[in-house]
């Protein structure tokens, strides 16, 4: 059984208060989850929020007063990023995904879906919470926005990348990152190199300049050829670190 001390705090919102019922019920079978509250009303889920600080929030889209997109971006103002984000939708559509990566959801569920859904979805969350600090999840957000796939080597190979290019302040990634990556997943530098440079192709290719100039600059989104591994790297740490406080390289 986890100490109270190392459960993570949820807070549970649906307009619709049986599925709600539904959720809160499958949630507290889970040892490593403390439900703080519920709601089914957008004003008192910000009251809630702001009086319990959970560390993850189920939010509705549709809440009542206050929308759950509404909220997601009071809660990216209020907690700077720090708490994950599980959004319950029956929205679908580009505009509706593009909301989500600038509001930096950590995961998506559309309905209809059942509440067993809903708790292994949270459950998927906490693990990838765990593991990615607040940075790494910055840089999987921006790469979605960038139209990576997250499921493809590329995707996986320049999330890591990228971490690594500030952890190591700026490191050689011939020398360094790229022999690093190939460790941790067991394979060779040069399939990591090549998968990383086909996905930032692949970004040159369908990203709109004005997408490309707001995180490379405007020259370079201009620019026929593809960035660099290297200069990808550099470009998303400066940006990231620029917009969020994060200690330069």
């Amino acid at each position: 059984m986890a100490e109270e001390k190392d459960k993570i705090r949820v807070l549970l919102t649906d307009a619709d208060e049986v599925f709600l019922r539904a959720v809160e019920q499958e949630m507290r079978e889970e040892d490593s989850f403390e439900v703080v509250g519920t709601t089914s009303n957008g004003e008192e889920m910000w009251k809630l929020f702001r009086q319990l600080q959970p560390q993850l929030t189920v939010l509705d889209t549709e809440l009542p007063y206050i929308d759950g997109l509404t909220l997601a971006a009071r809660i990216r103002s209020y907690q700077d990023g720090g708490a994950g984000i599980l959004m319950v939708t029956g929205f679908s559509g580009g505009r509706f995904y593009s909301e989500c990566e600038l509001l930096h959801i950590d995961a998506v569920v559309r309905k209809p879906v059942n509440p067993s859904t809903v708790r292994e979805r949270v459950c998927l969350l906490r693990k990838s919470m765990e593991r990615q600090d607040l940075f790494e999840r910055r840089v999987a957000a921006l790469l979605r926005e960038l139209g990576m796939p997250e499921g493809t080597l590329g995707y996986q190979y320049t999330l890591q990348a990228v971490c690594l290019y500030r952890e190591t302040s700026g490191g050689d990634i011939t020398k360094l990152i790229y022999p690093e990556i190939a460790k941790r997943i067991g394979t060779n530098v040069h399939n990591v190199e090549r998968a990383m440079r086909y996905a930032i192709g692949k970004v040159w290719e369908r990203c709109s300049p004005e997408l490309l100039q707001k995180y490379f600059g405007e020259a370079r989104a201009y620019e026929l050829d593809r960035i660099s591994n290297t200069a990808f790297c550099a470009a998303v740490t400066a940006y990231l670190c620029d917009q969020e406080g994060y200690l330069r390289v």
